[in-house]
Protein backbone atom coordinates (compact mmCIF):
# COMPACT_ATOMS: atom_id res chain seq x y z
CA UNK A 1 0.00 0.00 0.00
CA UNK A 2 2.58 2.92 1.14
CA UNK A 3 4.67 1.36 -1.90
CA UNK A 4 1.88 2.17 -3.97
CA UNK A 5 1.64 5.40 -2.73
CA UNK A 6 5.23 6.22 -3.53
CA UNK A 7 5.21 5.28 -6.86
CA UNK A 8 2.15 7.91 -8.09
CA UNK A 9 4.04 10.94 -6.56
CA UNK A 10 6.72 10.00 -8.20
CA UNK A 11 4.37 9.88 -11.03
CA UNK A 12 2.64 13.17 -10.47
CA UNK A 13 5.90 14.79 -9.59
CA UNK A 14 7.30 13.92 -13.30
CA UNK A 15 4.07 15.00 -14.94
CA UNK A 16 4.32 17.96 -13.22
CA UNK A 17 7.66 18.39 -14.27
CA UNK A 18 7.30 17.96 -18.26
CA UNK A 19 4.55 20.55 -18.35
CA UNK A 20 6.20 23.18 -16.29
CA UNK A 21 8.34 24.43 -18.94
CA UNK A 22 6.04 24.14 -21.81
CA UNK A 23 3.33 26.05 -19.72
CA UNK A 24 6.07 28.70 -18.56
CA UNK A 25 6.79 28.99 -22.47
CA UNK A 26 3.04 29.49 -23.20
CA UNK A 27 2.98 32.70 -20.74
CA UNK A 28 5.74 34.25 -21.98
CA UNK A 29 4.32 37.57 -23.46
CA UNK A 30 5.63 38.16 -27.40
CA UNK A 31 8.49 40.19 -28.20
CA UNK A 32 6.89 42.61 -29.99
CA UNK A 33 8.25 44.52 -33.42
CA UNK A 34 9.62 47.77 -33.65
CA UNK A 35 6.37 49.02 -35.62
CA UNK A 36 4.08 48.19 -32.65
CA UNK A 37 6.05 50.34 -30.71
CA UNK A 38 5.92 53.45 -32.66
CA UNK A 39 2.52 55.08 -32.29
CA UNK A 40 0.13 54.78 -34.52
CA UNK A 41 -1.74 57.65 -36.73
CA UNK A 42 -5.47 58.26 -36.44
CA UNK A 43 -7.42 55.97 -38.46
CA UNK A 44 -9.72 56.80 -41.07
CA UNK A 45 -12.83 55.82 -38.80
CA UNK A 46 -11.11 58.07 -36.60
CA UNK A 47 -10.78 60.72 -38.42
CA UNK A 48 -14.48 60.36 -39.50
CA UNK A 49 -15.41 60.19 -35.89
CA UNK A 50 -13.86 63.49 -34.99
CA UNK A 51 -14.88 65.15 -38.10
CA UNK A 52 -18.93 64.54 -37.27
CA UNK A 53 -18.48 65.53 -33.92
CA UNK A 54 -16.46 68.88 -34.95
CA UNK A 55 -19.62 69.13 -38.01
CA UNK A 56 -22.27 68.94 -34.65
CA UNK A 57 -20.38 71.68 -32.89
CA UNK A 58 -20.44 74.15 -35.74
CA UNK A 59 -16.26 73.77 -36.27
CA UNK A 60 -16.78 73.71 -40.07
CA UNK A 61 -12.77 74.73 -40.80
CA UNK A 62 -11.93 71.66 -38.50
CA UNK A 63 -14.18 69.71 -40.73
CA UNK A 64 -12.51 70.52 -43.58
CA UNK A 65 -8.98 69.46 -42.79
CA UNK A 66 -10.28 66.27 -40.85
CA UNK A 67 -11.97 65.37 -44.60
CA UNK A 68 -9.26 66.28 -46.49
CA UNK A 69 -6.41 64.19 -44.51
CA UNK A 70 -8.94 61.31 -44.57
CA UNK A 71 -9.34 62.06 -48.72
CA UNK A 72 -5.49 61.97 -49.16
CA UNK A 73 -5.19 58.89 -47.18
CA UNK A 74 -7.73 57.17 -48.84
CA UNK A 75 -9.38 58.43 -52.42
CA UNK A 76 -12.74 57.60 -51.39
CA UNK A 77 -15.25 60.37 -52.72
CA UNK A 78 -17.61 60.20 -49.61
CA UNK A 79 -14.38 62.20 -47.60
CA UNK A 80 -13.92 64.84 -50.38
CA UNK A 81 -17.82 65.00 -50.65
CA UNK A 82 -17.70 65.68 -46.76
CA UNK A 83 -14.93 68.33 -47.32
CA UNK A 84 -17.24 70.17 -50.08
CA UNK A 85 -20.40 70.34 -47.58
CA UNK A 86 -18.28 71.59 -44.59
CA UNK A 87 -16.84 74.37 -46.82
CA UNK A 88 -20.70 75.45 -48.20
CA UNK A 89 -21.49 75.65 -44.29
CA UNK A 90 -18.48 77.39 -43.24
CA UNK A 91 -19.66 80.22 -45.97
CA UNK A 92 -17.01 79.45 -48.35
CA UNK A 93 -19.05 78.27 -51.80
CA UNK A 94 -15.80 79.76 -53.90
CA UNK A 95 -14.16 76.47 -52.40
CA UNK A 96 -17.03 74.04 -52.07
CA UNK A 97 -17.82 74.46 -55.87
CA UNK A 98 -14.44 72.80 -56.87
CA UNK A 99 -14.66 70.07 -54.76
CA UNK A 100 -18.41 69.24 -55.57
CA UNK A 101 -17.43 69.23 -59.35
CA UNK A 102 -14.60 66.89 -58.61
CA UNK A 103 -17.27 64.57 -57.17
CA UNK A 104 -19.77 64.79 -59.53
CA UNK A 105 -16.48 64.25 -62.06
CA UNK A 106 -15.64 60.91 -60.31
CA UNK A 107 -19.29 59.73 -59.58
CA UNK A 108 -21.96 61.28 -61.68
CA UNK A 109 -24.89 58.54 -60.93
CA UNK A 110 -24.24 57.83 -57.53
CA UNK A 111 -26.14 59.56 -54.98
CA UNK A 112 -22.81 61.21 -53.55
CA UNK A 113 -23.31 62.94 -57.15
CA UNK A 114 -26.74 64.11 -56.95
CA UNK A 115 -26.06 65.87 -53.42
CA UNK A 116 -22.98 67.74 -55.08
CA UNK A 117 -25.69 68.97 -57.82
CA UNK A 118 -27.97 70.25 -55.05
CA UNK A 119 -24.50 71.99 -53.61
CA UNK A 120 -23.62 73.09 -56.11
CA UNK A 121 -27.27 74.60 -57.08
CA UNK A 122 -27.65 76.19 -53.24
CA UNK A 123 -24.42 77.58 -54.04
CA UNK A 124 -24.92 79.74 -57.09
CA UNK A 125 -28.30 80.69 -55.16
CA UNK A 126 -26.45 82.00 -52.00
CA UNK A 127 -23.36 83.78 -54.85
CA UNK A 128 -26.24 85.29 -56.71
CA UNK A 129 -27.95 86.73 -53.57
CA UNK A 130 -24.69 88.52 -52.91
CA UNK A 131 -24.84 92.24 -52.84
CA UNK A 132 -23.00 93.43 -55.92
CA UNK A 133 -20.62 95.89 -55.64
CA UNK A 134 -20.95 99.62 -55.59
CA UNK A 135 -21.28 101.47 -58.55
CA UNK A 136 -18.31 104.01 -59.37
CA UNK A 137 -19.85 107.60 -58.40
CA UNK A 138 -19.33 110.57 -60.86
CA UNK A 139 -17.85 113.18 -59.60
CA UNK A 140 -19.31 116.44 -58.50
CA UNK A 141 -19.44 119.48 -60.44
CA UNK A 142 -19.36 122.54 -58.46
CA UNK A 143 -22.66 124.71 -60.26
CA UNK A 144 -21.80 127.71 -61.98
CA UNK A 145 -24.18 130.92 -61.93
CA UNK A 146 -26.13 130.71 -65.59
CA UNK A 147 -25.17 134.01 -67.53
CA UNK A 148 -28.13 136.11 -68.90
CA UNK A 149 -28.00 135.42 -72.41
CA UNK A 150 -26.71 137.67 -74.91
CA UNK A 151 -26.13 137.74 -78.71
CA UNK A 152 -22.09 136.63 -78.58
CA UNK A 153 -23.45 134.07 -76.15
CA UNK A 154 -26.53 132.32 -78.34
CA UNK A 155 -23.23 132.69 -81.34
CA UNK A 156 -21.00 130.79 -79.33
CA UNK A 157 -23.08 128.29 -78.29
CA UNK A 158 -24.94 128.00 -82.12
CA UNK A 159 -21.98 127.13 -82.92
CA UNK A 160 -20.97 124.78 -80.43
CA UNK A 161 -23.22 121.65 -80.72
CA UNK A 162 -20.52 118.90 -79.57
CA UNK A 163 -21.61 120.15 -75.88
CA UNK A 164 -25.34 119.41 -75.97
CA UNK A 165 -24.77 116.04 -78.20
CA UNK A 166 -22.25 114.93 -75.45
CA UNK A 167 -24.56 115.73 -72.42
CA UNK A 168 -27.70 114.31 -74.65
CA UNK A 169 -25.44 110.70 -74.94
CA UNK A 170 -24.97 110.62 -71.55
CA UNK A 171 -28.05 111.18 -69.90
CA UNK A 172 -29.40 108.52 -72.93
CA UNK A 173 -26.70 106.12 -71.51
CA UNK A 174 -27.55 106.40 -67.81
CA UNK A 175 -31.56 105.68 -68.72
CA UNK A 176 -30.21 102.82 -70.56
CA UNK A 177 -28.09 101.22 -67.66
CA UNK A 178 -30.66 102.16 -65.75
CA UNK A 179 -33.00 100.04 -67.36
CA UNK A 180 -30.48 96.83 -67.59
CA UNK A 181 -30.61 97.07 -63.75
CA UNK A 182 -33.76 96.66 -63.75
CA UNK A 183 -33.72 93.49 -66.08
CA UNK A 184 -30.24 91.92 -64.46
CA UNK A 185 -32.23 92.38 -60.55
CA UNK A 186 -35.40 90.54 -62.44
CA UNK A 187 -33.01 87.64 -63.88
CA UNK A 188 -31.38 87.11 -59.86
CA UNK A 189 -35.50 86.78 -58.55
CA UNK A 190 -35.90 84.22 -61.46
CA UNK A 191 -33.00 82.16 -59.56
CA UNK A 192 -35.07 81.45 -56.45
CA UNK A 193 -38.04 80.25 -58.42
CA UNK A 194 -35.66 78.00 -60.41
CA UNK A 195 -36.22 74.33 -60.76
CA UNK A 196 -33.09 72.78 -62.17
CA UNK A 197 -29.53 73.48 -62.51
CA UNK A 198 -29.85 74.19 -66.42
CA UNK A 199 -32.61 77.03 -65.48
CA UNK A 200 -30.24 78.51 -62.70
CA UNK A 201 -26.75 78.65 -64.58
CA UNK A 202 -29.19 80.18 -67.72
CA UNK A 203 -30.54 83.15 -65.11
CA UNK A 204 -27.58 83.38 -63.55
CA UNK A 205 -25.52 84.42 -66.68
CA UNK A 206 -28.29 86.69 -68.11
CA UNK A 207 -28.49 88.23 -64.74
CA UNK A 208 -24.33 88.59 -64.79
CA UNK A 209 -25.08 90.24 -68.71
CA UNK A 210 -27.19 92.47 -68.02
CA UNK A 211 -25.50 93.74 -65.12
CA UNK A 212 -22.06 94.46 -66.77
CA UNK A 213 -24.09 95.97 -69.55
CA UNK A 214 -25.41 98.23 -66.68
CA UNK A 215 -22.22 99.38 -65.12
CA UNK A 216 -20.61 100.00 -68.06
CA UNK A 217 -22.91 102.36 -69.80
CA UNK A 218 -23.59 104.06 -66.27
CA UNK A 219 -19.58 104.56 -66.53
CA UNK A 220 -19.89 105.51 -70.35
CA UNK A 221 -22.89 107.96 -69.63
CA UNK A 222 -21.42 109.79 -66.74
CA UNK A 223 -18.26 110.22 -68.64
CA UNK A 224 -20.34 112.07 -70.99
CA UNK A 225 -22.39 113.94 -69.63
CA UNK A 226 -19.37 115.57 -67.35
CA UNK A 227 -17.42 115.99 -70.62
CA UNK A 228 -20.71 117.73 -71.84
CA UNK A 229 -21.08 119.70 -68.95
CA UNK A 230 -17.57 121.05 -68.71
CA UNK A 231 -17.21 121.72 -72.72
CA UNK A 232 -20.43 123.76 -71.96
CA UNK A 233 -19.05 125.87 -68.93
CA UNK A 234 -15.70 126.46 -71.30
CA UNK A 235 -17.85 127.94 -73.89
CA UNK A 236 -20.26 129.96 -72.09
CA UNK A 237 -17.17 131.48 -70.32
CA UNK A 238 -15.26 131.81 -73.52
CA UNK A 239 -18.83 133.96 -74.90
CA UNK A 240 -18.66 136.26 -72.00
CA UNK A 241 -15.39 137.35 -72.55
CA UNK A 242 -16.48 138.40 -76.27
CA UNK A 243 -18.11 141.31 -75.15
CA UNK A 244 -15.30 142.76 -72.73
CA UNK A 245 -12.64 142.31 -75.86
CA UNK A 246 -15.36 144.10 -77.94
CA UNK A 247 -15.60 146.91 -75.68
CA UNK A 248 -11.65 147.45 -75.17
CA UNK A 249 -11.06 147.72 -79.14
CA UNK A 250 -13.52 150.45 -78.80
Amino acid sequence: MLASMKIRALVAAAAVGIASPATARAREPEPTTPSEAVAEAPSEASLAAKAQEAFAAGRYDEVVALAAEAYARTGQIRHLYAQAHAERFAGHCDAALGLYARVMAAEPDSVLGQHARDGIKLCEQSLAREPPPPEPVAPVVASTPVPTPTKSDTRVRAGDPLGGALLGLGLAGLAAAASLAVVSASHARRLDQADDERTVLDEQRKARGFEAGAITLGVVGTGLVIGGIVRLVQRSRRGRSIPRSSAHQR
